[in-house]
């Protein structure tokens, strides 16, 4: 009788959940909600990891300001005697640079790396004492190697987000912000012209993230439910080989896998997208920034090093904006996985 009841109430339940229930999407927890449990020390590798980081991002167009004035060394109207000399200290500053980021680098990798492990620890110890900590009848509800599964898949995606590919996003945003600041310091009309096309690039960034975090969302689930069946089914695998249900035990793994399969697909059908329309924006910038770059020579107000350099700067600073996107994919990949994880640790 007691089984014939817990039957009878799932069928109730999923009677209960309407149409419009079934296709309410599920929320998705913030980026930084994935840090709250986090402790003043990785706080403060954060913050200096992130300063790391977005110093290492802004050398780019720095080297890039040494690279226009040696080119207008070489220049026709440069004089042969000062030639040697000029080129001589830039290089020297050249020099600087590469000491530089080989600092902000190690600190950025390393402080970021650190942070991350240390908190994922954390989360792997909470989310294994909640599940110990549940009562009978939810177990009855959940398929227990999906929560086990979730260790292995889910918690390593959070510690991907909260690590290195956080701030290598911070380094392509100091390298944008580099950029631009560089390009308006040596030429404002030919930067303007360059910028004026990067609310595009970040239009098709933010719609390609919203895609694909939800699609990872609905992928790590399914994967889940897959891999717990296909747990379930090699602990029972004598009972599947004596009644000969290996066909319809494989028809329920391969339904399961081919869900989680369109999802990703999915994804990347709308990475792909969002990378190529990216790249065909800044593209398209080129051929304009070499006709107003040609009409300002003419003019006098530009050379010929210092238009390269505004317009390789700003290029720089608009193409790491697409460089960003990959890392922004892996950052709401962590946010999915968090979504799933904090919700068993909070009961």
């Amino acid at each position: 009788m007691a089984a014939k009841d817990k039957k009878k109430e799932k069928e109730e339940k999923g009677k209960g959940k309407g149409k419009g229930e079934e296709e309410e999407p599920e929320k998705t927890i913030s980026y930084f909600a994935l840090y709250r449990y986090a402790d003043c020390f990785d706080w403060l590798c954060v913050i200096v990891g992130g300063l790391a980081a977005l110093a290492h991002g802004g050398l780019t167009p720095a080297f890039v300001v040494f690279f226009g004035e040696v080119i207008d060394s070489f220049s026709a109207d440069a004089d042969p005697n000062d030639l040697v000399l000029d080129v001589t200290q830039t290089s020297y500053y050249i020099l600087y640079l590469a000491c530089g980021a080989l600092v902000t680098s190690y600190f950025q990798v390393a402080l970021f790396t650190l942070s991350a492990q240390r908190q994922t620890l954390r989360v792997r110890k909470l989310y294994f004492r909640s599940l110990v900590r549940q009562d009978m009848a939810w177990y009855d509800q959940q398929h227990p190697a999906a929560l086990t599964t979730r260790i292995s898949s889910d918690i390593p995606s959070i510690q991907e987000a909260l690590g290195d590919k956080f701030g290598s996003f911070l380094q392509f945003v100091g390298m944008f912000l580099g950029g631009v600041a560089v390009g308006f310091a040596y030429g404002w009309q030919l930067t303007l012209l360059v910028i004026g096309i990067g609310p595009l690039i970040g239009i098709g960034g933010a719609m390609m993230s919203k895609m694909i975090g939800d699609a990872a969302s609905g992928g790590l689930g399914f994967f889940a439910d897959a891999n717990a069946l296909a747990d379930e089914i090699i602990r029972m695998i004598k009972t599947v080989i004596a009644f000969e249900t290996q066909t319809v035990e494989e028809k329920r793994f391969n339904d399961g896998v081919d869900e989680a399969r369109k999802l990703g697909e999915r994804s990347a059908r709308f990475q792909g997208i969002g990378m190529g329309y990216t790249f065909f924006i800044i593209f398209i910038s080129y051929p304009l920034a070499f006709w107003l770059g040609r009409y300002l020579v003419e003019e006098g107000e530009m050379t010929g090093g210092s238009v390269l350099l505004v317009f390789f700067s700003v290029i720089i600073g608009a193409m790491s904006l697409g460089q960003a996107a990959p890392n922004i994919a892996v950052m709401a990949k962590g946010r999915a996985a968090g979504t799933k994880i904090f919700e068993i640790i909070d009961r």
